[in-house]
């Protein structure tokens, strides 16, 4: 399989939907490639006056019960195999968008029409694809014209690692883009918000990537800039990333570098901060949607704050208001993982110490998502001793706990901790999400079983 045929089978499913001609309803499951990919299709049928509705299948929803709502509509389904869907009993079409293999067999009624473009099927998986780009695919065959939908596409690939180049799929999007002049690709400091926050301000509230002696010290940034003589100032007027010449780049490149190969909490590979940097030609430089980094993040930001309708918004159009609201969503967020560290350090007494490691129960002051992160800054501040492995508990989402760990560079660990807990997780049920990398990890768990989670982990580690 080929990219040429998984465009021709994109140019069949669009021929498919030019013949529907009733409300169109599009479901996403609430992560941010399928919201994005949700709204290429809303823009795109919006272009050419089609009626359409948007709604998310969250998982504790019955899709069939969902469906029924919209029977009478034909229907795209973006995230979902059709293996795990309840199809209702309607005439109508169900588009699939999937980028993952499966394994299992689709049993459906046979009056029940359906199409499940995956595009694993043609050789892009993972990292290859997403379901962004491929409903990218079905759209320009719909509107050739509507060309923008490429630079959605590109937001997409960098909404699980903002700092990710681009490939397979993907990449040959991002090519398409540059040829039609809608993107420029430079090299740029890869910290998030410069173009928007203060160089102070993104160094303090930075944590893609995470600067162990920086982030969350304000104090700290502005001694390492003054070692770099770098100026984050001039006069009155607080410069931005942006505004850097080319050798103040190199310089600050150089320094950081430098600092963060002596911090305990920094990992080797990490160490590389000129990256591709894609800007969106038609919007505002200083906007969060100006470069595909921050936009991305902007959209992430949204979803965990159930701000679904603002997102999507933005995505299809519907600026005004909306994109002020989604950069003052996106500079709170960076905020709010201040408030996270200050609510730790202002109770460092009721840190809970075990044999082989520690950790923090924390209220909603903590948000779930920031666990990991807020671990990792006590451990580069030394607000928490680095000889032991350390956890931060926080509340959410739901009824669950997430439980965010963090082990400095110079901790004998028998083995990556994200393999550590993974094998932990293993032995217990219900625990809906485990990712991380060597030096950090996340999961989200039933609360009644953190504590025997920590005591397991404590054991494994002797």
């Amino acid at each position: 399989m080929s990219l040429v045929e998984l465009k021709v089978q994109a140019e069949e499913i669009a021929n498919l939907m030019r013949n529907w001609d009733d409300v169109i309803s599009i479901a996403y499951v609430p992560n941010a490639d399928s919201l994005i990919a949700a709204s290429i299709f809303a823009k795109t049928f919006y272009s050419l006056e089609k009626p359409c509705v948007l709604f998310s299948l969250s998982q504790n929803e019955d899709t069939g019960h969902l469906h029924k709502r919209n029977e009478n509509h034909n229907s795209i389904i973006i995230g979902v195999s059709p293996a795990e869907f309840d199809f209702p009993a309607a005439e109508n079409s169900f588009i699939f968008v999937n980028t993952e293999p499966a394994d299992t067999l689709v049993n459906v009624a046979e009056e029940i029409s359906y199409v499940n473009l995956n595009s694993s099927d043609y050789g892009y998986a993972g990292i290859e694809s997403s379901l962004s780009a491929v409903s990218t695919l079905i759209c320009l065959q719909l509107n050739p014209d509507l060309i923008e939908v490429l630079e959605l596409a590109l937001v997409a690939s960098h909404t699980k690692n903002p700092l990710s180049k681009y490939v397979g799929l993907t990449d040959h999007l991002a090519q398409k883009a540059q040829t039609m002049g809608l993107i420029r690709i430079e090299k740029r400091i890869s910290i998030l918000g410069s173009e928007i926050m203060s160089i102070a301000d993104s160094f303090t509230f930075s944590f893609q990537p995470f600067l162990p002696g920086l982030t969350g010290n304000e104090l700290g940034v502005r001694e390492f800039f003054a070692r770099t003589g770098v100026e984050i100032e001039i006069g009155e007027r607080s410069r931005k990333l942006k505004d850097l010449d080319r050798e103040e780049v190199t310089q600050l490149n150089t320094s950081l570098i430098i600092h963060l190969s002596t911090q305990k909490g920094h990992l080797e590979e990490e160490l590389v901060f000129i990256r591709d940097k894609t800007f969106i030609l038609r919007e505002k430089n200083d906007l969060i949607v100006s470069n595909t980094w921050d936009y991305a993040v902007s959209i992430n930001d949204a979803i965990l704050r159930n701000e679904q309708p603002l997102a999507l918004a933005v995505l299809i159009g519907n600026r005004s208001e909306y994109l002020m609201e989604l950069g003052k969503l996106y500079s709170n967020e960076r905020k709010s993982i201040m408030i996270s560290y200050q609510f730790l350090t202002d109770h460092l007494d009721e840190v809970v110490e075990l044999k082989n490691l520690r950790y923090f129960v924390g209220d909603s002051k903590i948000l779930w998502y920031n666990s990991m992160l807020t671990a990792a800054m006590a451990l580069s501040s030394g607000s928490i001793s680095s000889d032991l492995l350390f956890a931060v508990v926080a509340p959410g989402p739901d009824s669950n706990v997430t439980v965010g760990f963090r082990a400095s560079k110079g901790l004998n660990l028998p083995k990556g901790l994200i393999d550590l807990v993974k094998n932990v997780a293993m032995t217990f049920d219900n625990i809906s999400r485990v990712e991380g990398s060597k030096l950090s990890s996340q999961i989200i768990i039933p609360k009644e079983a953190y504590q025997d989670f920590l005591f397991d982990l404590n054991k494994r580690l002797e």
